[in-house]
């Protein structure tokens, strides 16, 4: 699962965290909706599973 979203409200954290598939990810990162790191995310969740680690 790759980190896509992370809410944000005037006071701080605005909701819990949206992941999704690489797959899905990866589509969602050709949005223009995307965050700027989700480029970043998605590289250290391809690196992990080519080591099998598991997320932290």
């Amino acid at each position: 699962m790759v980190l896509v979203a992370v809410p944000f409200s005037d006071a701080g954290p605005g909701g819990p965290a949206s992941y999704a598939c690489l797959p899905c990810a990866r589509s969602y990162a050709t949005s223009s909706l995307s965050p700027a790191w989700i480029g970043e995310e998605i590289a250290r969740t391809q690196a992990r599973q080519a080591t099998g680690d598991s997320p932290p």
